[in-house]
């Protein structure tokens, strides 16, 4: 009797573990992939600055010859974002028209970052020349390059008549070596 107990423990527990095997297998077990793409974006120029307002001339400065005045544009007046998603070697340039009163102009010899490096002077603004080549990476941190402090320098000649003379300023980014380099 004490066999015949055995063997029905024996066929009890083989039962059991066959039972508790075939739950287990029961359990099914899915997977997904998941993607994204990431491309890239854009080279832009997102600030530039706004204005450029330069000290009286007067007419007895004038008499001297031309007169040149300069104004300081503080550090980050030109700010330029690469998430193209590679290292970019880009030019910032600038188009001025001539400074007009609406009677009387001039062309006023326009430069900026380096007294040197003058703009031409041009009605559509077709005289585009760069002020300043750089390269940007495009890594999480790397990807905002901001101007240092410059300076702006407009030469007024000594043949300017009275008035109230204004330009525009047309700032372009152009991705490589740019115009006037």
């Amino acid at each position: 009797m004490f066999m015949n107990k055995r063997k029905t423990l024996l066929v009890a527990s083989i039962a059991l573990m066959s039972s508790v095997g075939t739950v287990a297998s029961a359990e099914t077990v899915g997977e997904t992939t998941s993607s994204v793409n990431i491309q890239g974006g854009d080279l832009t120029l997102e600030k530039w600055a706004q204005t450029l307002a330069f000290k009286t001339v007067t007419l007895n400065d004038l008499s001297q010859g031309a007169v040149t005045r300069t104004v300081t544009l503080p550090a980050g007046s030109f700010v330029v974002n690469n998430l193209t998603g590679a290292d970019q070697t880009w030019s910032l340039a600038a188009g001025v028209t001539t400074f007009s009163d609406g009677t009387n102009q001039f062309d006023g010899s326009l430069a900026l970052g380096d007294a040197q490096n003058k703009l031409v002077a041009t009605p559509d603004l077709s005289g585009m020349k760069a002020i300043t080549t750089q390269t940007t990476p495009t890594t999480p941190t790397g990807h905002v390059w901001q101007s240092k402090a410059m300076d702006a320098y407009l030469t007024v000649p000594a043949t300017a008549g009275l008035g109230h003379y204004q330009a525009t300023i047309r700032y372009q980014l152009q991705q490589g070596v740019g115009q006037g380099e």
